[in-house]
Formats: C-alpha cells, sequence, structure tokens
C-alpha cells in the first residue's frame, strides 16, 4: 500500500473510533515537514547537600527536513464539563506509518470488543 492509501486508512480509522470518542467529534490528518525537534532531557543530580534533584532541559535540536504525519482531534463534544481545549494533536514520523496504523487499529478494535462484552 502507498503512503497516501495509508494515510486514507488511517483518516478512516479515526473518524470511526471518533463515534467512540466521548470527547473529540473531528479529526484531520496531514503530512508536515520539520526541520527541527524538540527535546526534553532528564537527569538526575546531586545539590551541594549530596540529595538528588531531578533536573529537565529542553532544547530545539536541527534534524533534516522530514516528513511527519499530524493527527489533530478537533470540536470538542462536551462543552459544559469541561474547559475548552480547542484541539490536541500528535505528531510522529512518515517511517512509524505503517506501527502507527496497527496500534490505531488494535485501539478501534478493542473498544469495539469491550462495548460487546458489557452489552
Amino acid at each position: 500500500m502507498d503512503k497516501e492509501n495509508k494515510l486514507k486508512k488511517l483518516l478512516e480509522i479515526l473518524t470511526e473510533w471518533l463515534t467512540y470518542s466521548k470527547l473529540w467529534s473531528d479529526v484531520r490528518v496531514e503530512v508536515i515537514t520539520k526541520t527541527k525537534i524538540e527535546r526534553v532531557k532528564h537527569e538526575i543530580r546531586k545539590d551541594k547537600y549530596d540529595s538528588d534533584y531531578q533536573f529537565t532541559d529542553q532544547y530545539t535540536e536541527k534534524i533534516p527536513p522530514t516528513e511527519y504525519v499530524k493527527i489533530t482531534y478537533f470540536n470538542q463534544k462536551i462543552d459544559k464539563f469541561m474547559e475548552n481545549r480547542g484541539s490536541e494533536s500528535i505528531e510522529f514520523p512518515m517511517d512509524d506509518l505503517d506501527t502507527r496504523l496497527e496500534h490505531y487499529r488494535n485501539k478501534l478494535r478493542n473498544i469495539k470488543e469491550k462495548l460487546q462484552v458489557t452489552e
């Protein structure tokens, strides 16, 4: 299956999954090109009293132009119970598309099975 068909299949799976979602009603899948990526590094360090503390360093790293898939969930179903979050998104490299397709297929299958057991 080529890249475009995989993206269409991903959108189909996510659209069907949204029928079971309690929070979001719409999804958008797009391909973006990134040239830098945000990284976070966590370390356990010692202070001057020899006590451990967690040090967090956030930095931007330049990368060669790389295609990423961006999934954006938007249009909340329940406005009155939650603050308006606007949207939520996840990004992953295009190379991981097959793995993510499998992940979302399993996610959809599991929720369907769960609902059949409770009925």
